[in-house]
This record gives structure tokens, sequence and C-alpha cells, in this order.
């Protein structure tokens, strides 16, 4: 198995792919030229962009930057072609260089995610990459797309990726890839995106070929939604009035800041009868009572099987740390990826 490293540093993914050879190593080399041009021409547009707000239209300035762009972007089509020429048309190489010129128009940027040709560009390559060395770099690609931040850009990925999913016809790499994108997803906290992805397979079981542990509990996570009872939290006891829950694992650094003010807002919440419970995923009995010991609620469980355990299946965990607002009914009012904090 080879370790594959997206975009976020925490994020690695095991996927399987075959001894390189050398034409797979000049492919994996382009994608990487071209992903690192791409970012950067994006930043330079975007740098462009920001100035054109800020400056009248009618100004010599503001037809200076539109030039400006137009300059840039044409000339990352040129690097584009030039990276690509000699490679065979069918090569990954060329379905990547089709989509930043998409994305990268002589005009400025342009990232919709309901742009129908980008995915289909998309789609066409996937079975074509998956588990080969060109895989890590197109994926990085396509997620420089959807970073958090730029405002219309967040949620379109489970959209996107659902197109792909969908005109995946091997079943091996269609579950393989569903893995992948929810371990990303998990991993930047991308709630609607998470969401998005696991009832789309939800509705697409049979085309699932020996799910993994992390697409099993994504599946029973559409039964565990805002809205419907909570299941019961083995350990604990039974949902006592208003309760924060939360899923962690120790040594995990975003699990680690969610600790940390969890802690700090502790009494608040003490006063305001709200119940705090945490359940770790922890393995080592050592580690996780040095991690614990020092928590002020009492309500913290263990059963140290990992994301194995029955909170975590029954909850639909997939990520670390995912917490659950309850209320005295014990009806999930809210489900995140990551912290949150309860307003005063």
């Amino acid at each position: 198995m080879k370790r594959l490293k997206f975009l976020l540093p925490t994020l690695i993914i095991l996927v399987a792919c075959p001894p390189a050879a050398s034409a797979a190593d000049a492919d994996s080399t382009a994608l990487t030229r071209l992903a690192a041009g791409f970012n950067k021409v994006k930043e330079r547009i975007r740098h462009l962009e920001k100035l054109m707000e800020t400056t009248p239209v009618t100004s010599e300035f503001y037809a200076a930057l539109q030039r400006e762009i137009t300059v840039t972007a044409t000339g990352f089509h040129a690097f584009c072609d030039s990276v690509a020429n000699g490679f065979p048309e069918e090569a990954p190489v060329h379905h990547y260089v089709g989509m930043l010129k998409t994305i990268i128009p002589p005009e400025g940027l342009q990232l919709s995610g309901e742009d129908r040709l980008r995915r289909q560009i998309l789609s066409a390559a996937m079975e074509e990459i998956y588990g080969t060395p060109s895989y890590q770099e197109t994926v990085n690609g396509w997620l420089s797309l959807y970073i958090p931040g730029h405002g219309k850009f967040e949620g379109l990925f489970g959209e996107d990726m659902t197109v792909v999913l969908d005109n995946i016809q091997n079943p091996e790499i269609f579950t393989g890839f569903a893995t992948d994108l929810l371990v990303i997803t998990a991993q930047f906290g991308w709630n609607s995106d998470v969401n998005v992805i696991a009832e789309y397979l939800s509705r697409h079981v049979s085309r699932l070929k020996n799910p993994s542990g992390i697409v099993q509990r994504a599946l029973v996570g559409v039964r565990v939604q805002p809205g419907m009872v909570a299941p019961p939290v083995a350990g604990p006891g039974e949902h006592e009035g208003p309760t924060l829950l939360m899923f962690y694992e120790s040594g995990c650094d975003n699990c680690e800041q969610a600790i940390a003010q969890l802690m700090r807002d502790y009494e608040r919440y003490s006063a305001e009868n709200i119940r705090v419970v945490t359940v770790s995923a922890d393995t080592d009995e050592n580690v996780y009572e040095s991690h614990s010991k020092d928590f002020p609620w009492p309500d913290r469980f263990c059963d140290f099987a990992g994301v194995s355990g029955y909170n975590f299946k029954s909850f639909g965990v997939i990520g670390t740390p995912t917490t659950f607002l309850i209320d005295g009914n014990g009806i999930i009012q809210g489900r995140y990826t990551g912290m949150v904090r309860l307003e005063e």
C-alpha cells in the first residue's frame, strides 16, 4: 500500500498503486507541474480581480488590469500545452489540462461548480487514473477548487463528486473513490459534503463492493441527523436533559483544540444544566487515562475499540472530532464535523 497525502496536511489516504514505471513517473511529474502552475496563476488572477473590485470601471487602470488577466491566463494556457506536449491524447495529463483551461479562460477565473464541461472531464478521467501515481495530483487539483473560504465555492464538492461517482462503472473503483471522498470531507470538516456523499451512497448501496468501516458508518450516519432520535450512548447511560456529545481521539490536533475549548466552556455549560459527554476512539488504556483524567465532566467513555466501537458505529461517526447537540427529549438538534460552541 502506498501512502498518499492530499492538500490537508493531516489527511492521509491509503491507495493501492502498481509499481511505478517510467511513463507513470513522467505523467506524475507533469501533473505536479500543472498543479503548481495552476495555484500560482489562480492566486495572481484573484489578486488582480480584487484590485478591479475597488477600481472605477471607466479608468485606465481598470482596463490595464483586464489586459493583465488576459495575458496571465493566455500564458498559463501556453504553459499547459507545453507540459502536455509529447503525451498521448488519452493520457490523464490532457484531461487535467482541459479542466484547467476551462477553469481559467482568458477573461479570468471561472470556478463554477455548475460547469458541466468540467464535470464531464472529471468523470471521464477517474477510471483511467484511480490507483495510479497520477491519482494524488489529480485529486489535489480538484480539491484546490473547493477550499473553504472562497464563499460561493463551498458545498459544491459533494454535489460534483456524485457526478463523478455516477460515471464510474467498476465497483471496486466506485467503492475506493467513495471511501477517499468520505475521508477528505470528514477531515476538512465539510459537513454538507459529507452528508451529500453519504446520502448518495445510501441510494447506491448495491454498487458498493466490500465497503470499509468508514463507508458503513457513513451509511448509518444518514439515519443519525438533526431532527432524529439520538441512539443511546453505551457507557454514560441514557440522555438526561440537554447534552453536548463529542467523539474524539487523543493526539488528534483538531480534537485537542476542541477538548481545550470544551474544558474552558464546561463551567458555563454545567451552570446551564447542559450535560457534556465525551467518547474516545483511543485503543490504548494508558493513553486514554492519561489524556482524560483532568476532564472536569464525569461522563467520559472509551471501550478501546477505536472507531469500530459501538458508539462510533451507532452514531455513524466517520471522523474526529464530531459533535452532537441533543435536546432534553433525546432529539438531535445539531451534528457537526468538528467542535461547536453553544451561544451564551
